[in-house]
């Protein structure tokens, strides 16, 4: 589940330093950008290494769509201020893109959930076996 937290915080990092950087236009949040994605690329890499529920790679899958099209969108924002067009940067937040984030979020969530079934389910076996 550690992988999971990290995907949701770097999610979390990556919009939050896309508006960062059309705020102030300081470079540093565009390189702070580009660290949180590597992050959260390599959490994604191992996540889909190591997830076998097949309730939860339907999740993932959709996941991954979904930050495809936010990053696509975080990339534009980054380059409309670098060009000098903030305004044209800001347009990108709009109401299509908090709801894929919280979207992603959701199916953040909903695999925890699922992994904290497993446990459960795990934990029951084995209580029952040691008995």
């Amino acid at each position: 589940m550690n992988v999971l937290s990290q995907l949701e915080l770097n999610n979390k990092k990556l919009s939050d330093f896309a508006k960062a950087f059309i705020l102030t236009q300081d470079p540093k949040w565009e390189a702070s950008y580009d660290e949180a994605l590597s992050e959260f690329d390599l959490a994604l890499a191992q996540l889909n290494l190591l997830e076998k529920n097949p309730q939860n790679l339907i999740s993932l899958r959709k996941f991954e769509a979904l930050i495809n099209e936010l990053k696509g969108t975080e990339l534009l924002i980054l380059a409309k201020v670098r060009e000098g067009d903030v305004e044209k940067a800001k347009e990108f937040f709009d109401l299509r893109y908090e709801e894929r984030q919280n979207n992603a979020s959701r199916l953040i969530v909903d695999i925890v959930e699922v992994k904290l079934q497993e446990v459960a389910l795990n934990f029951e076996r084995s209580r029952k076996l040691a008995a």
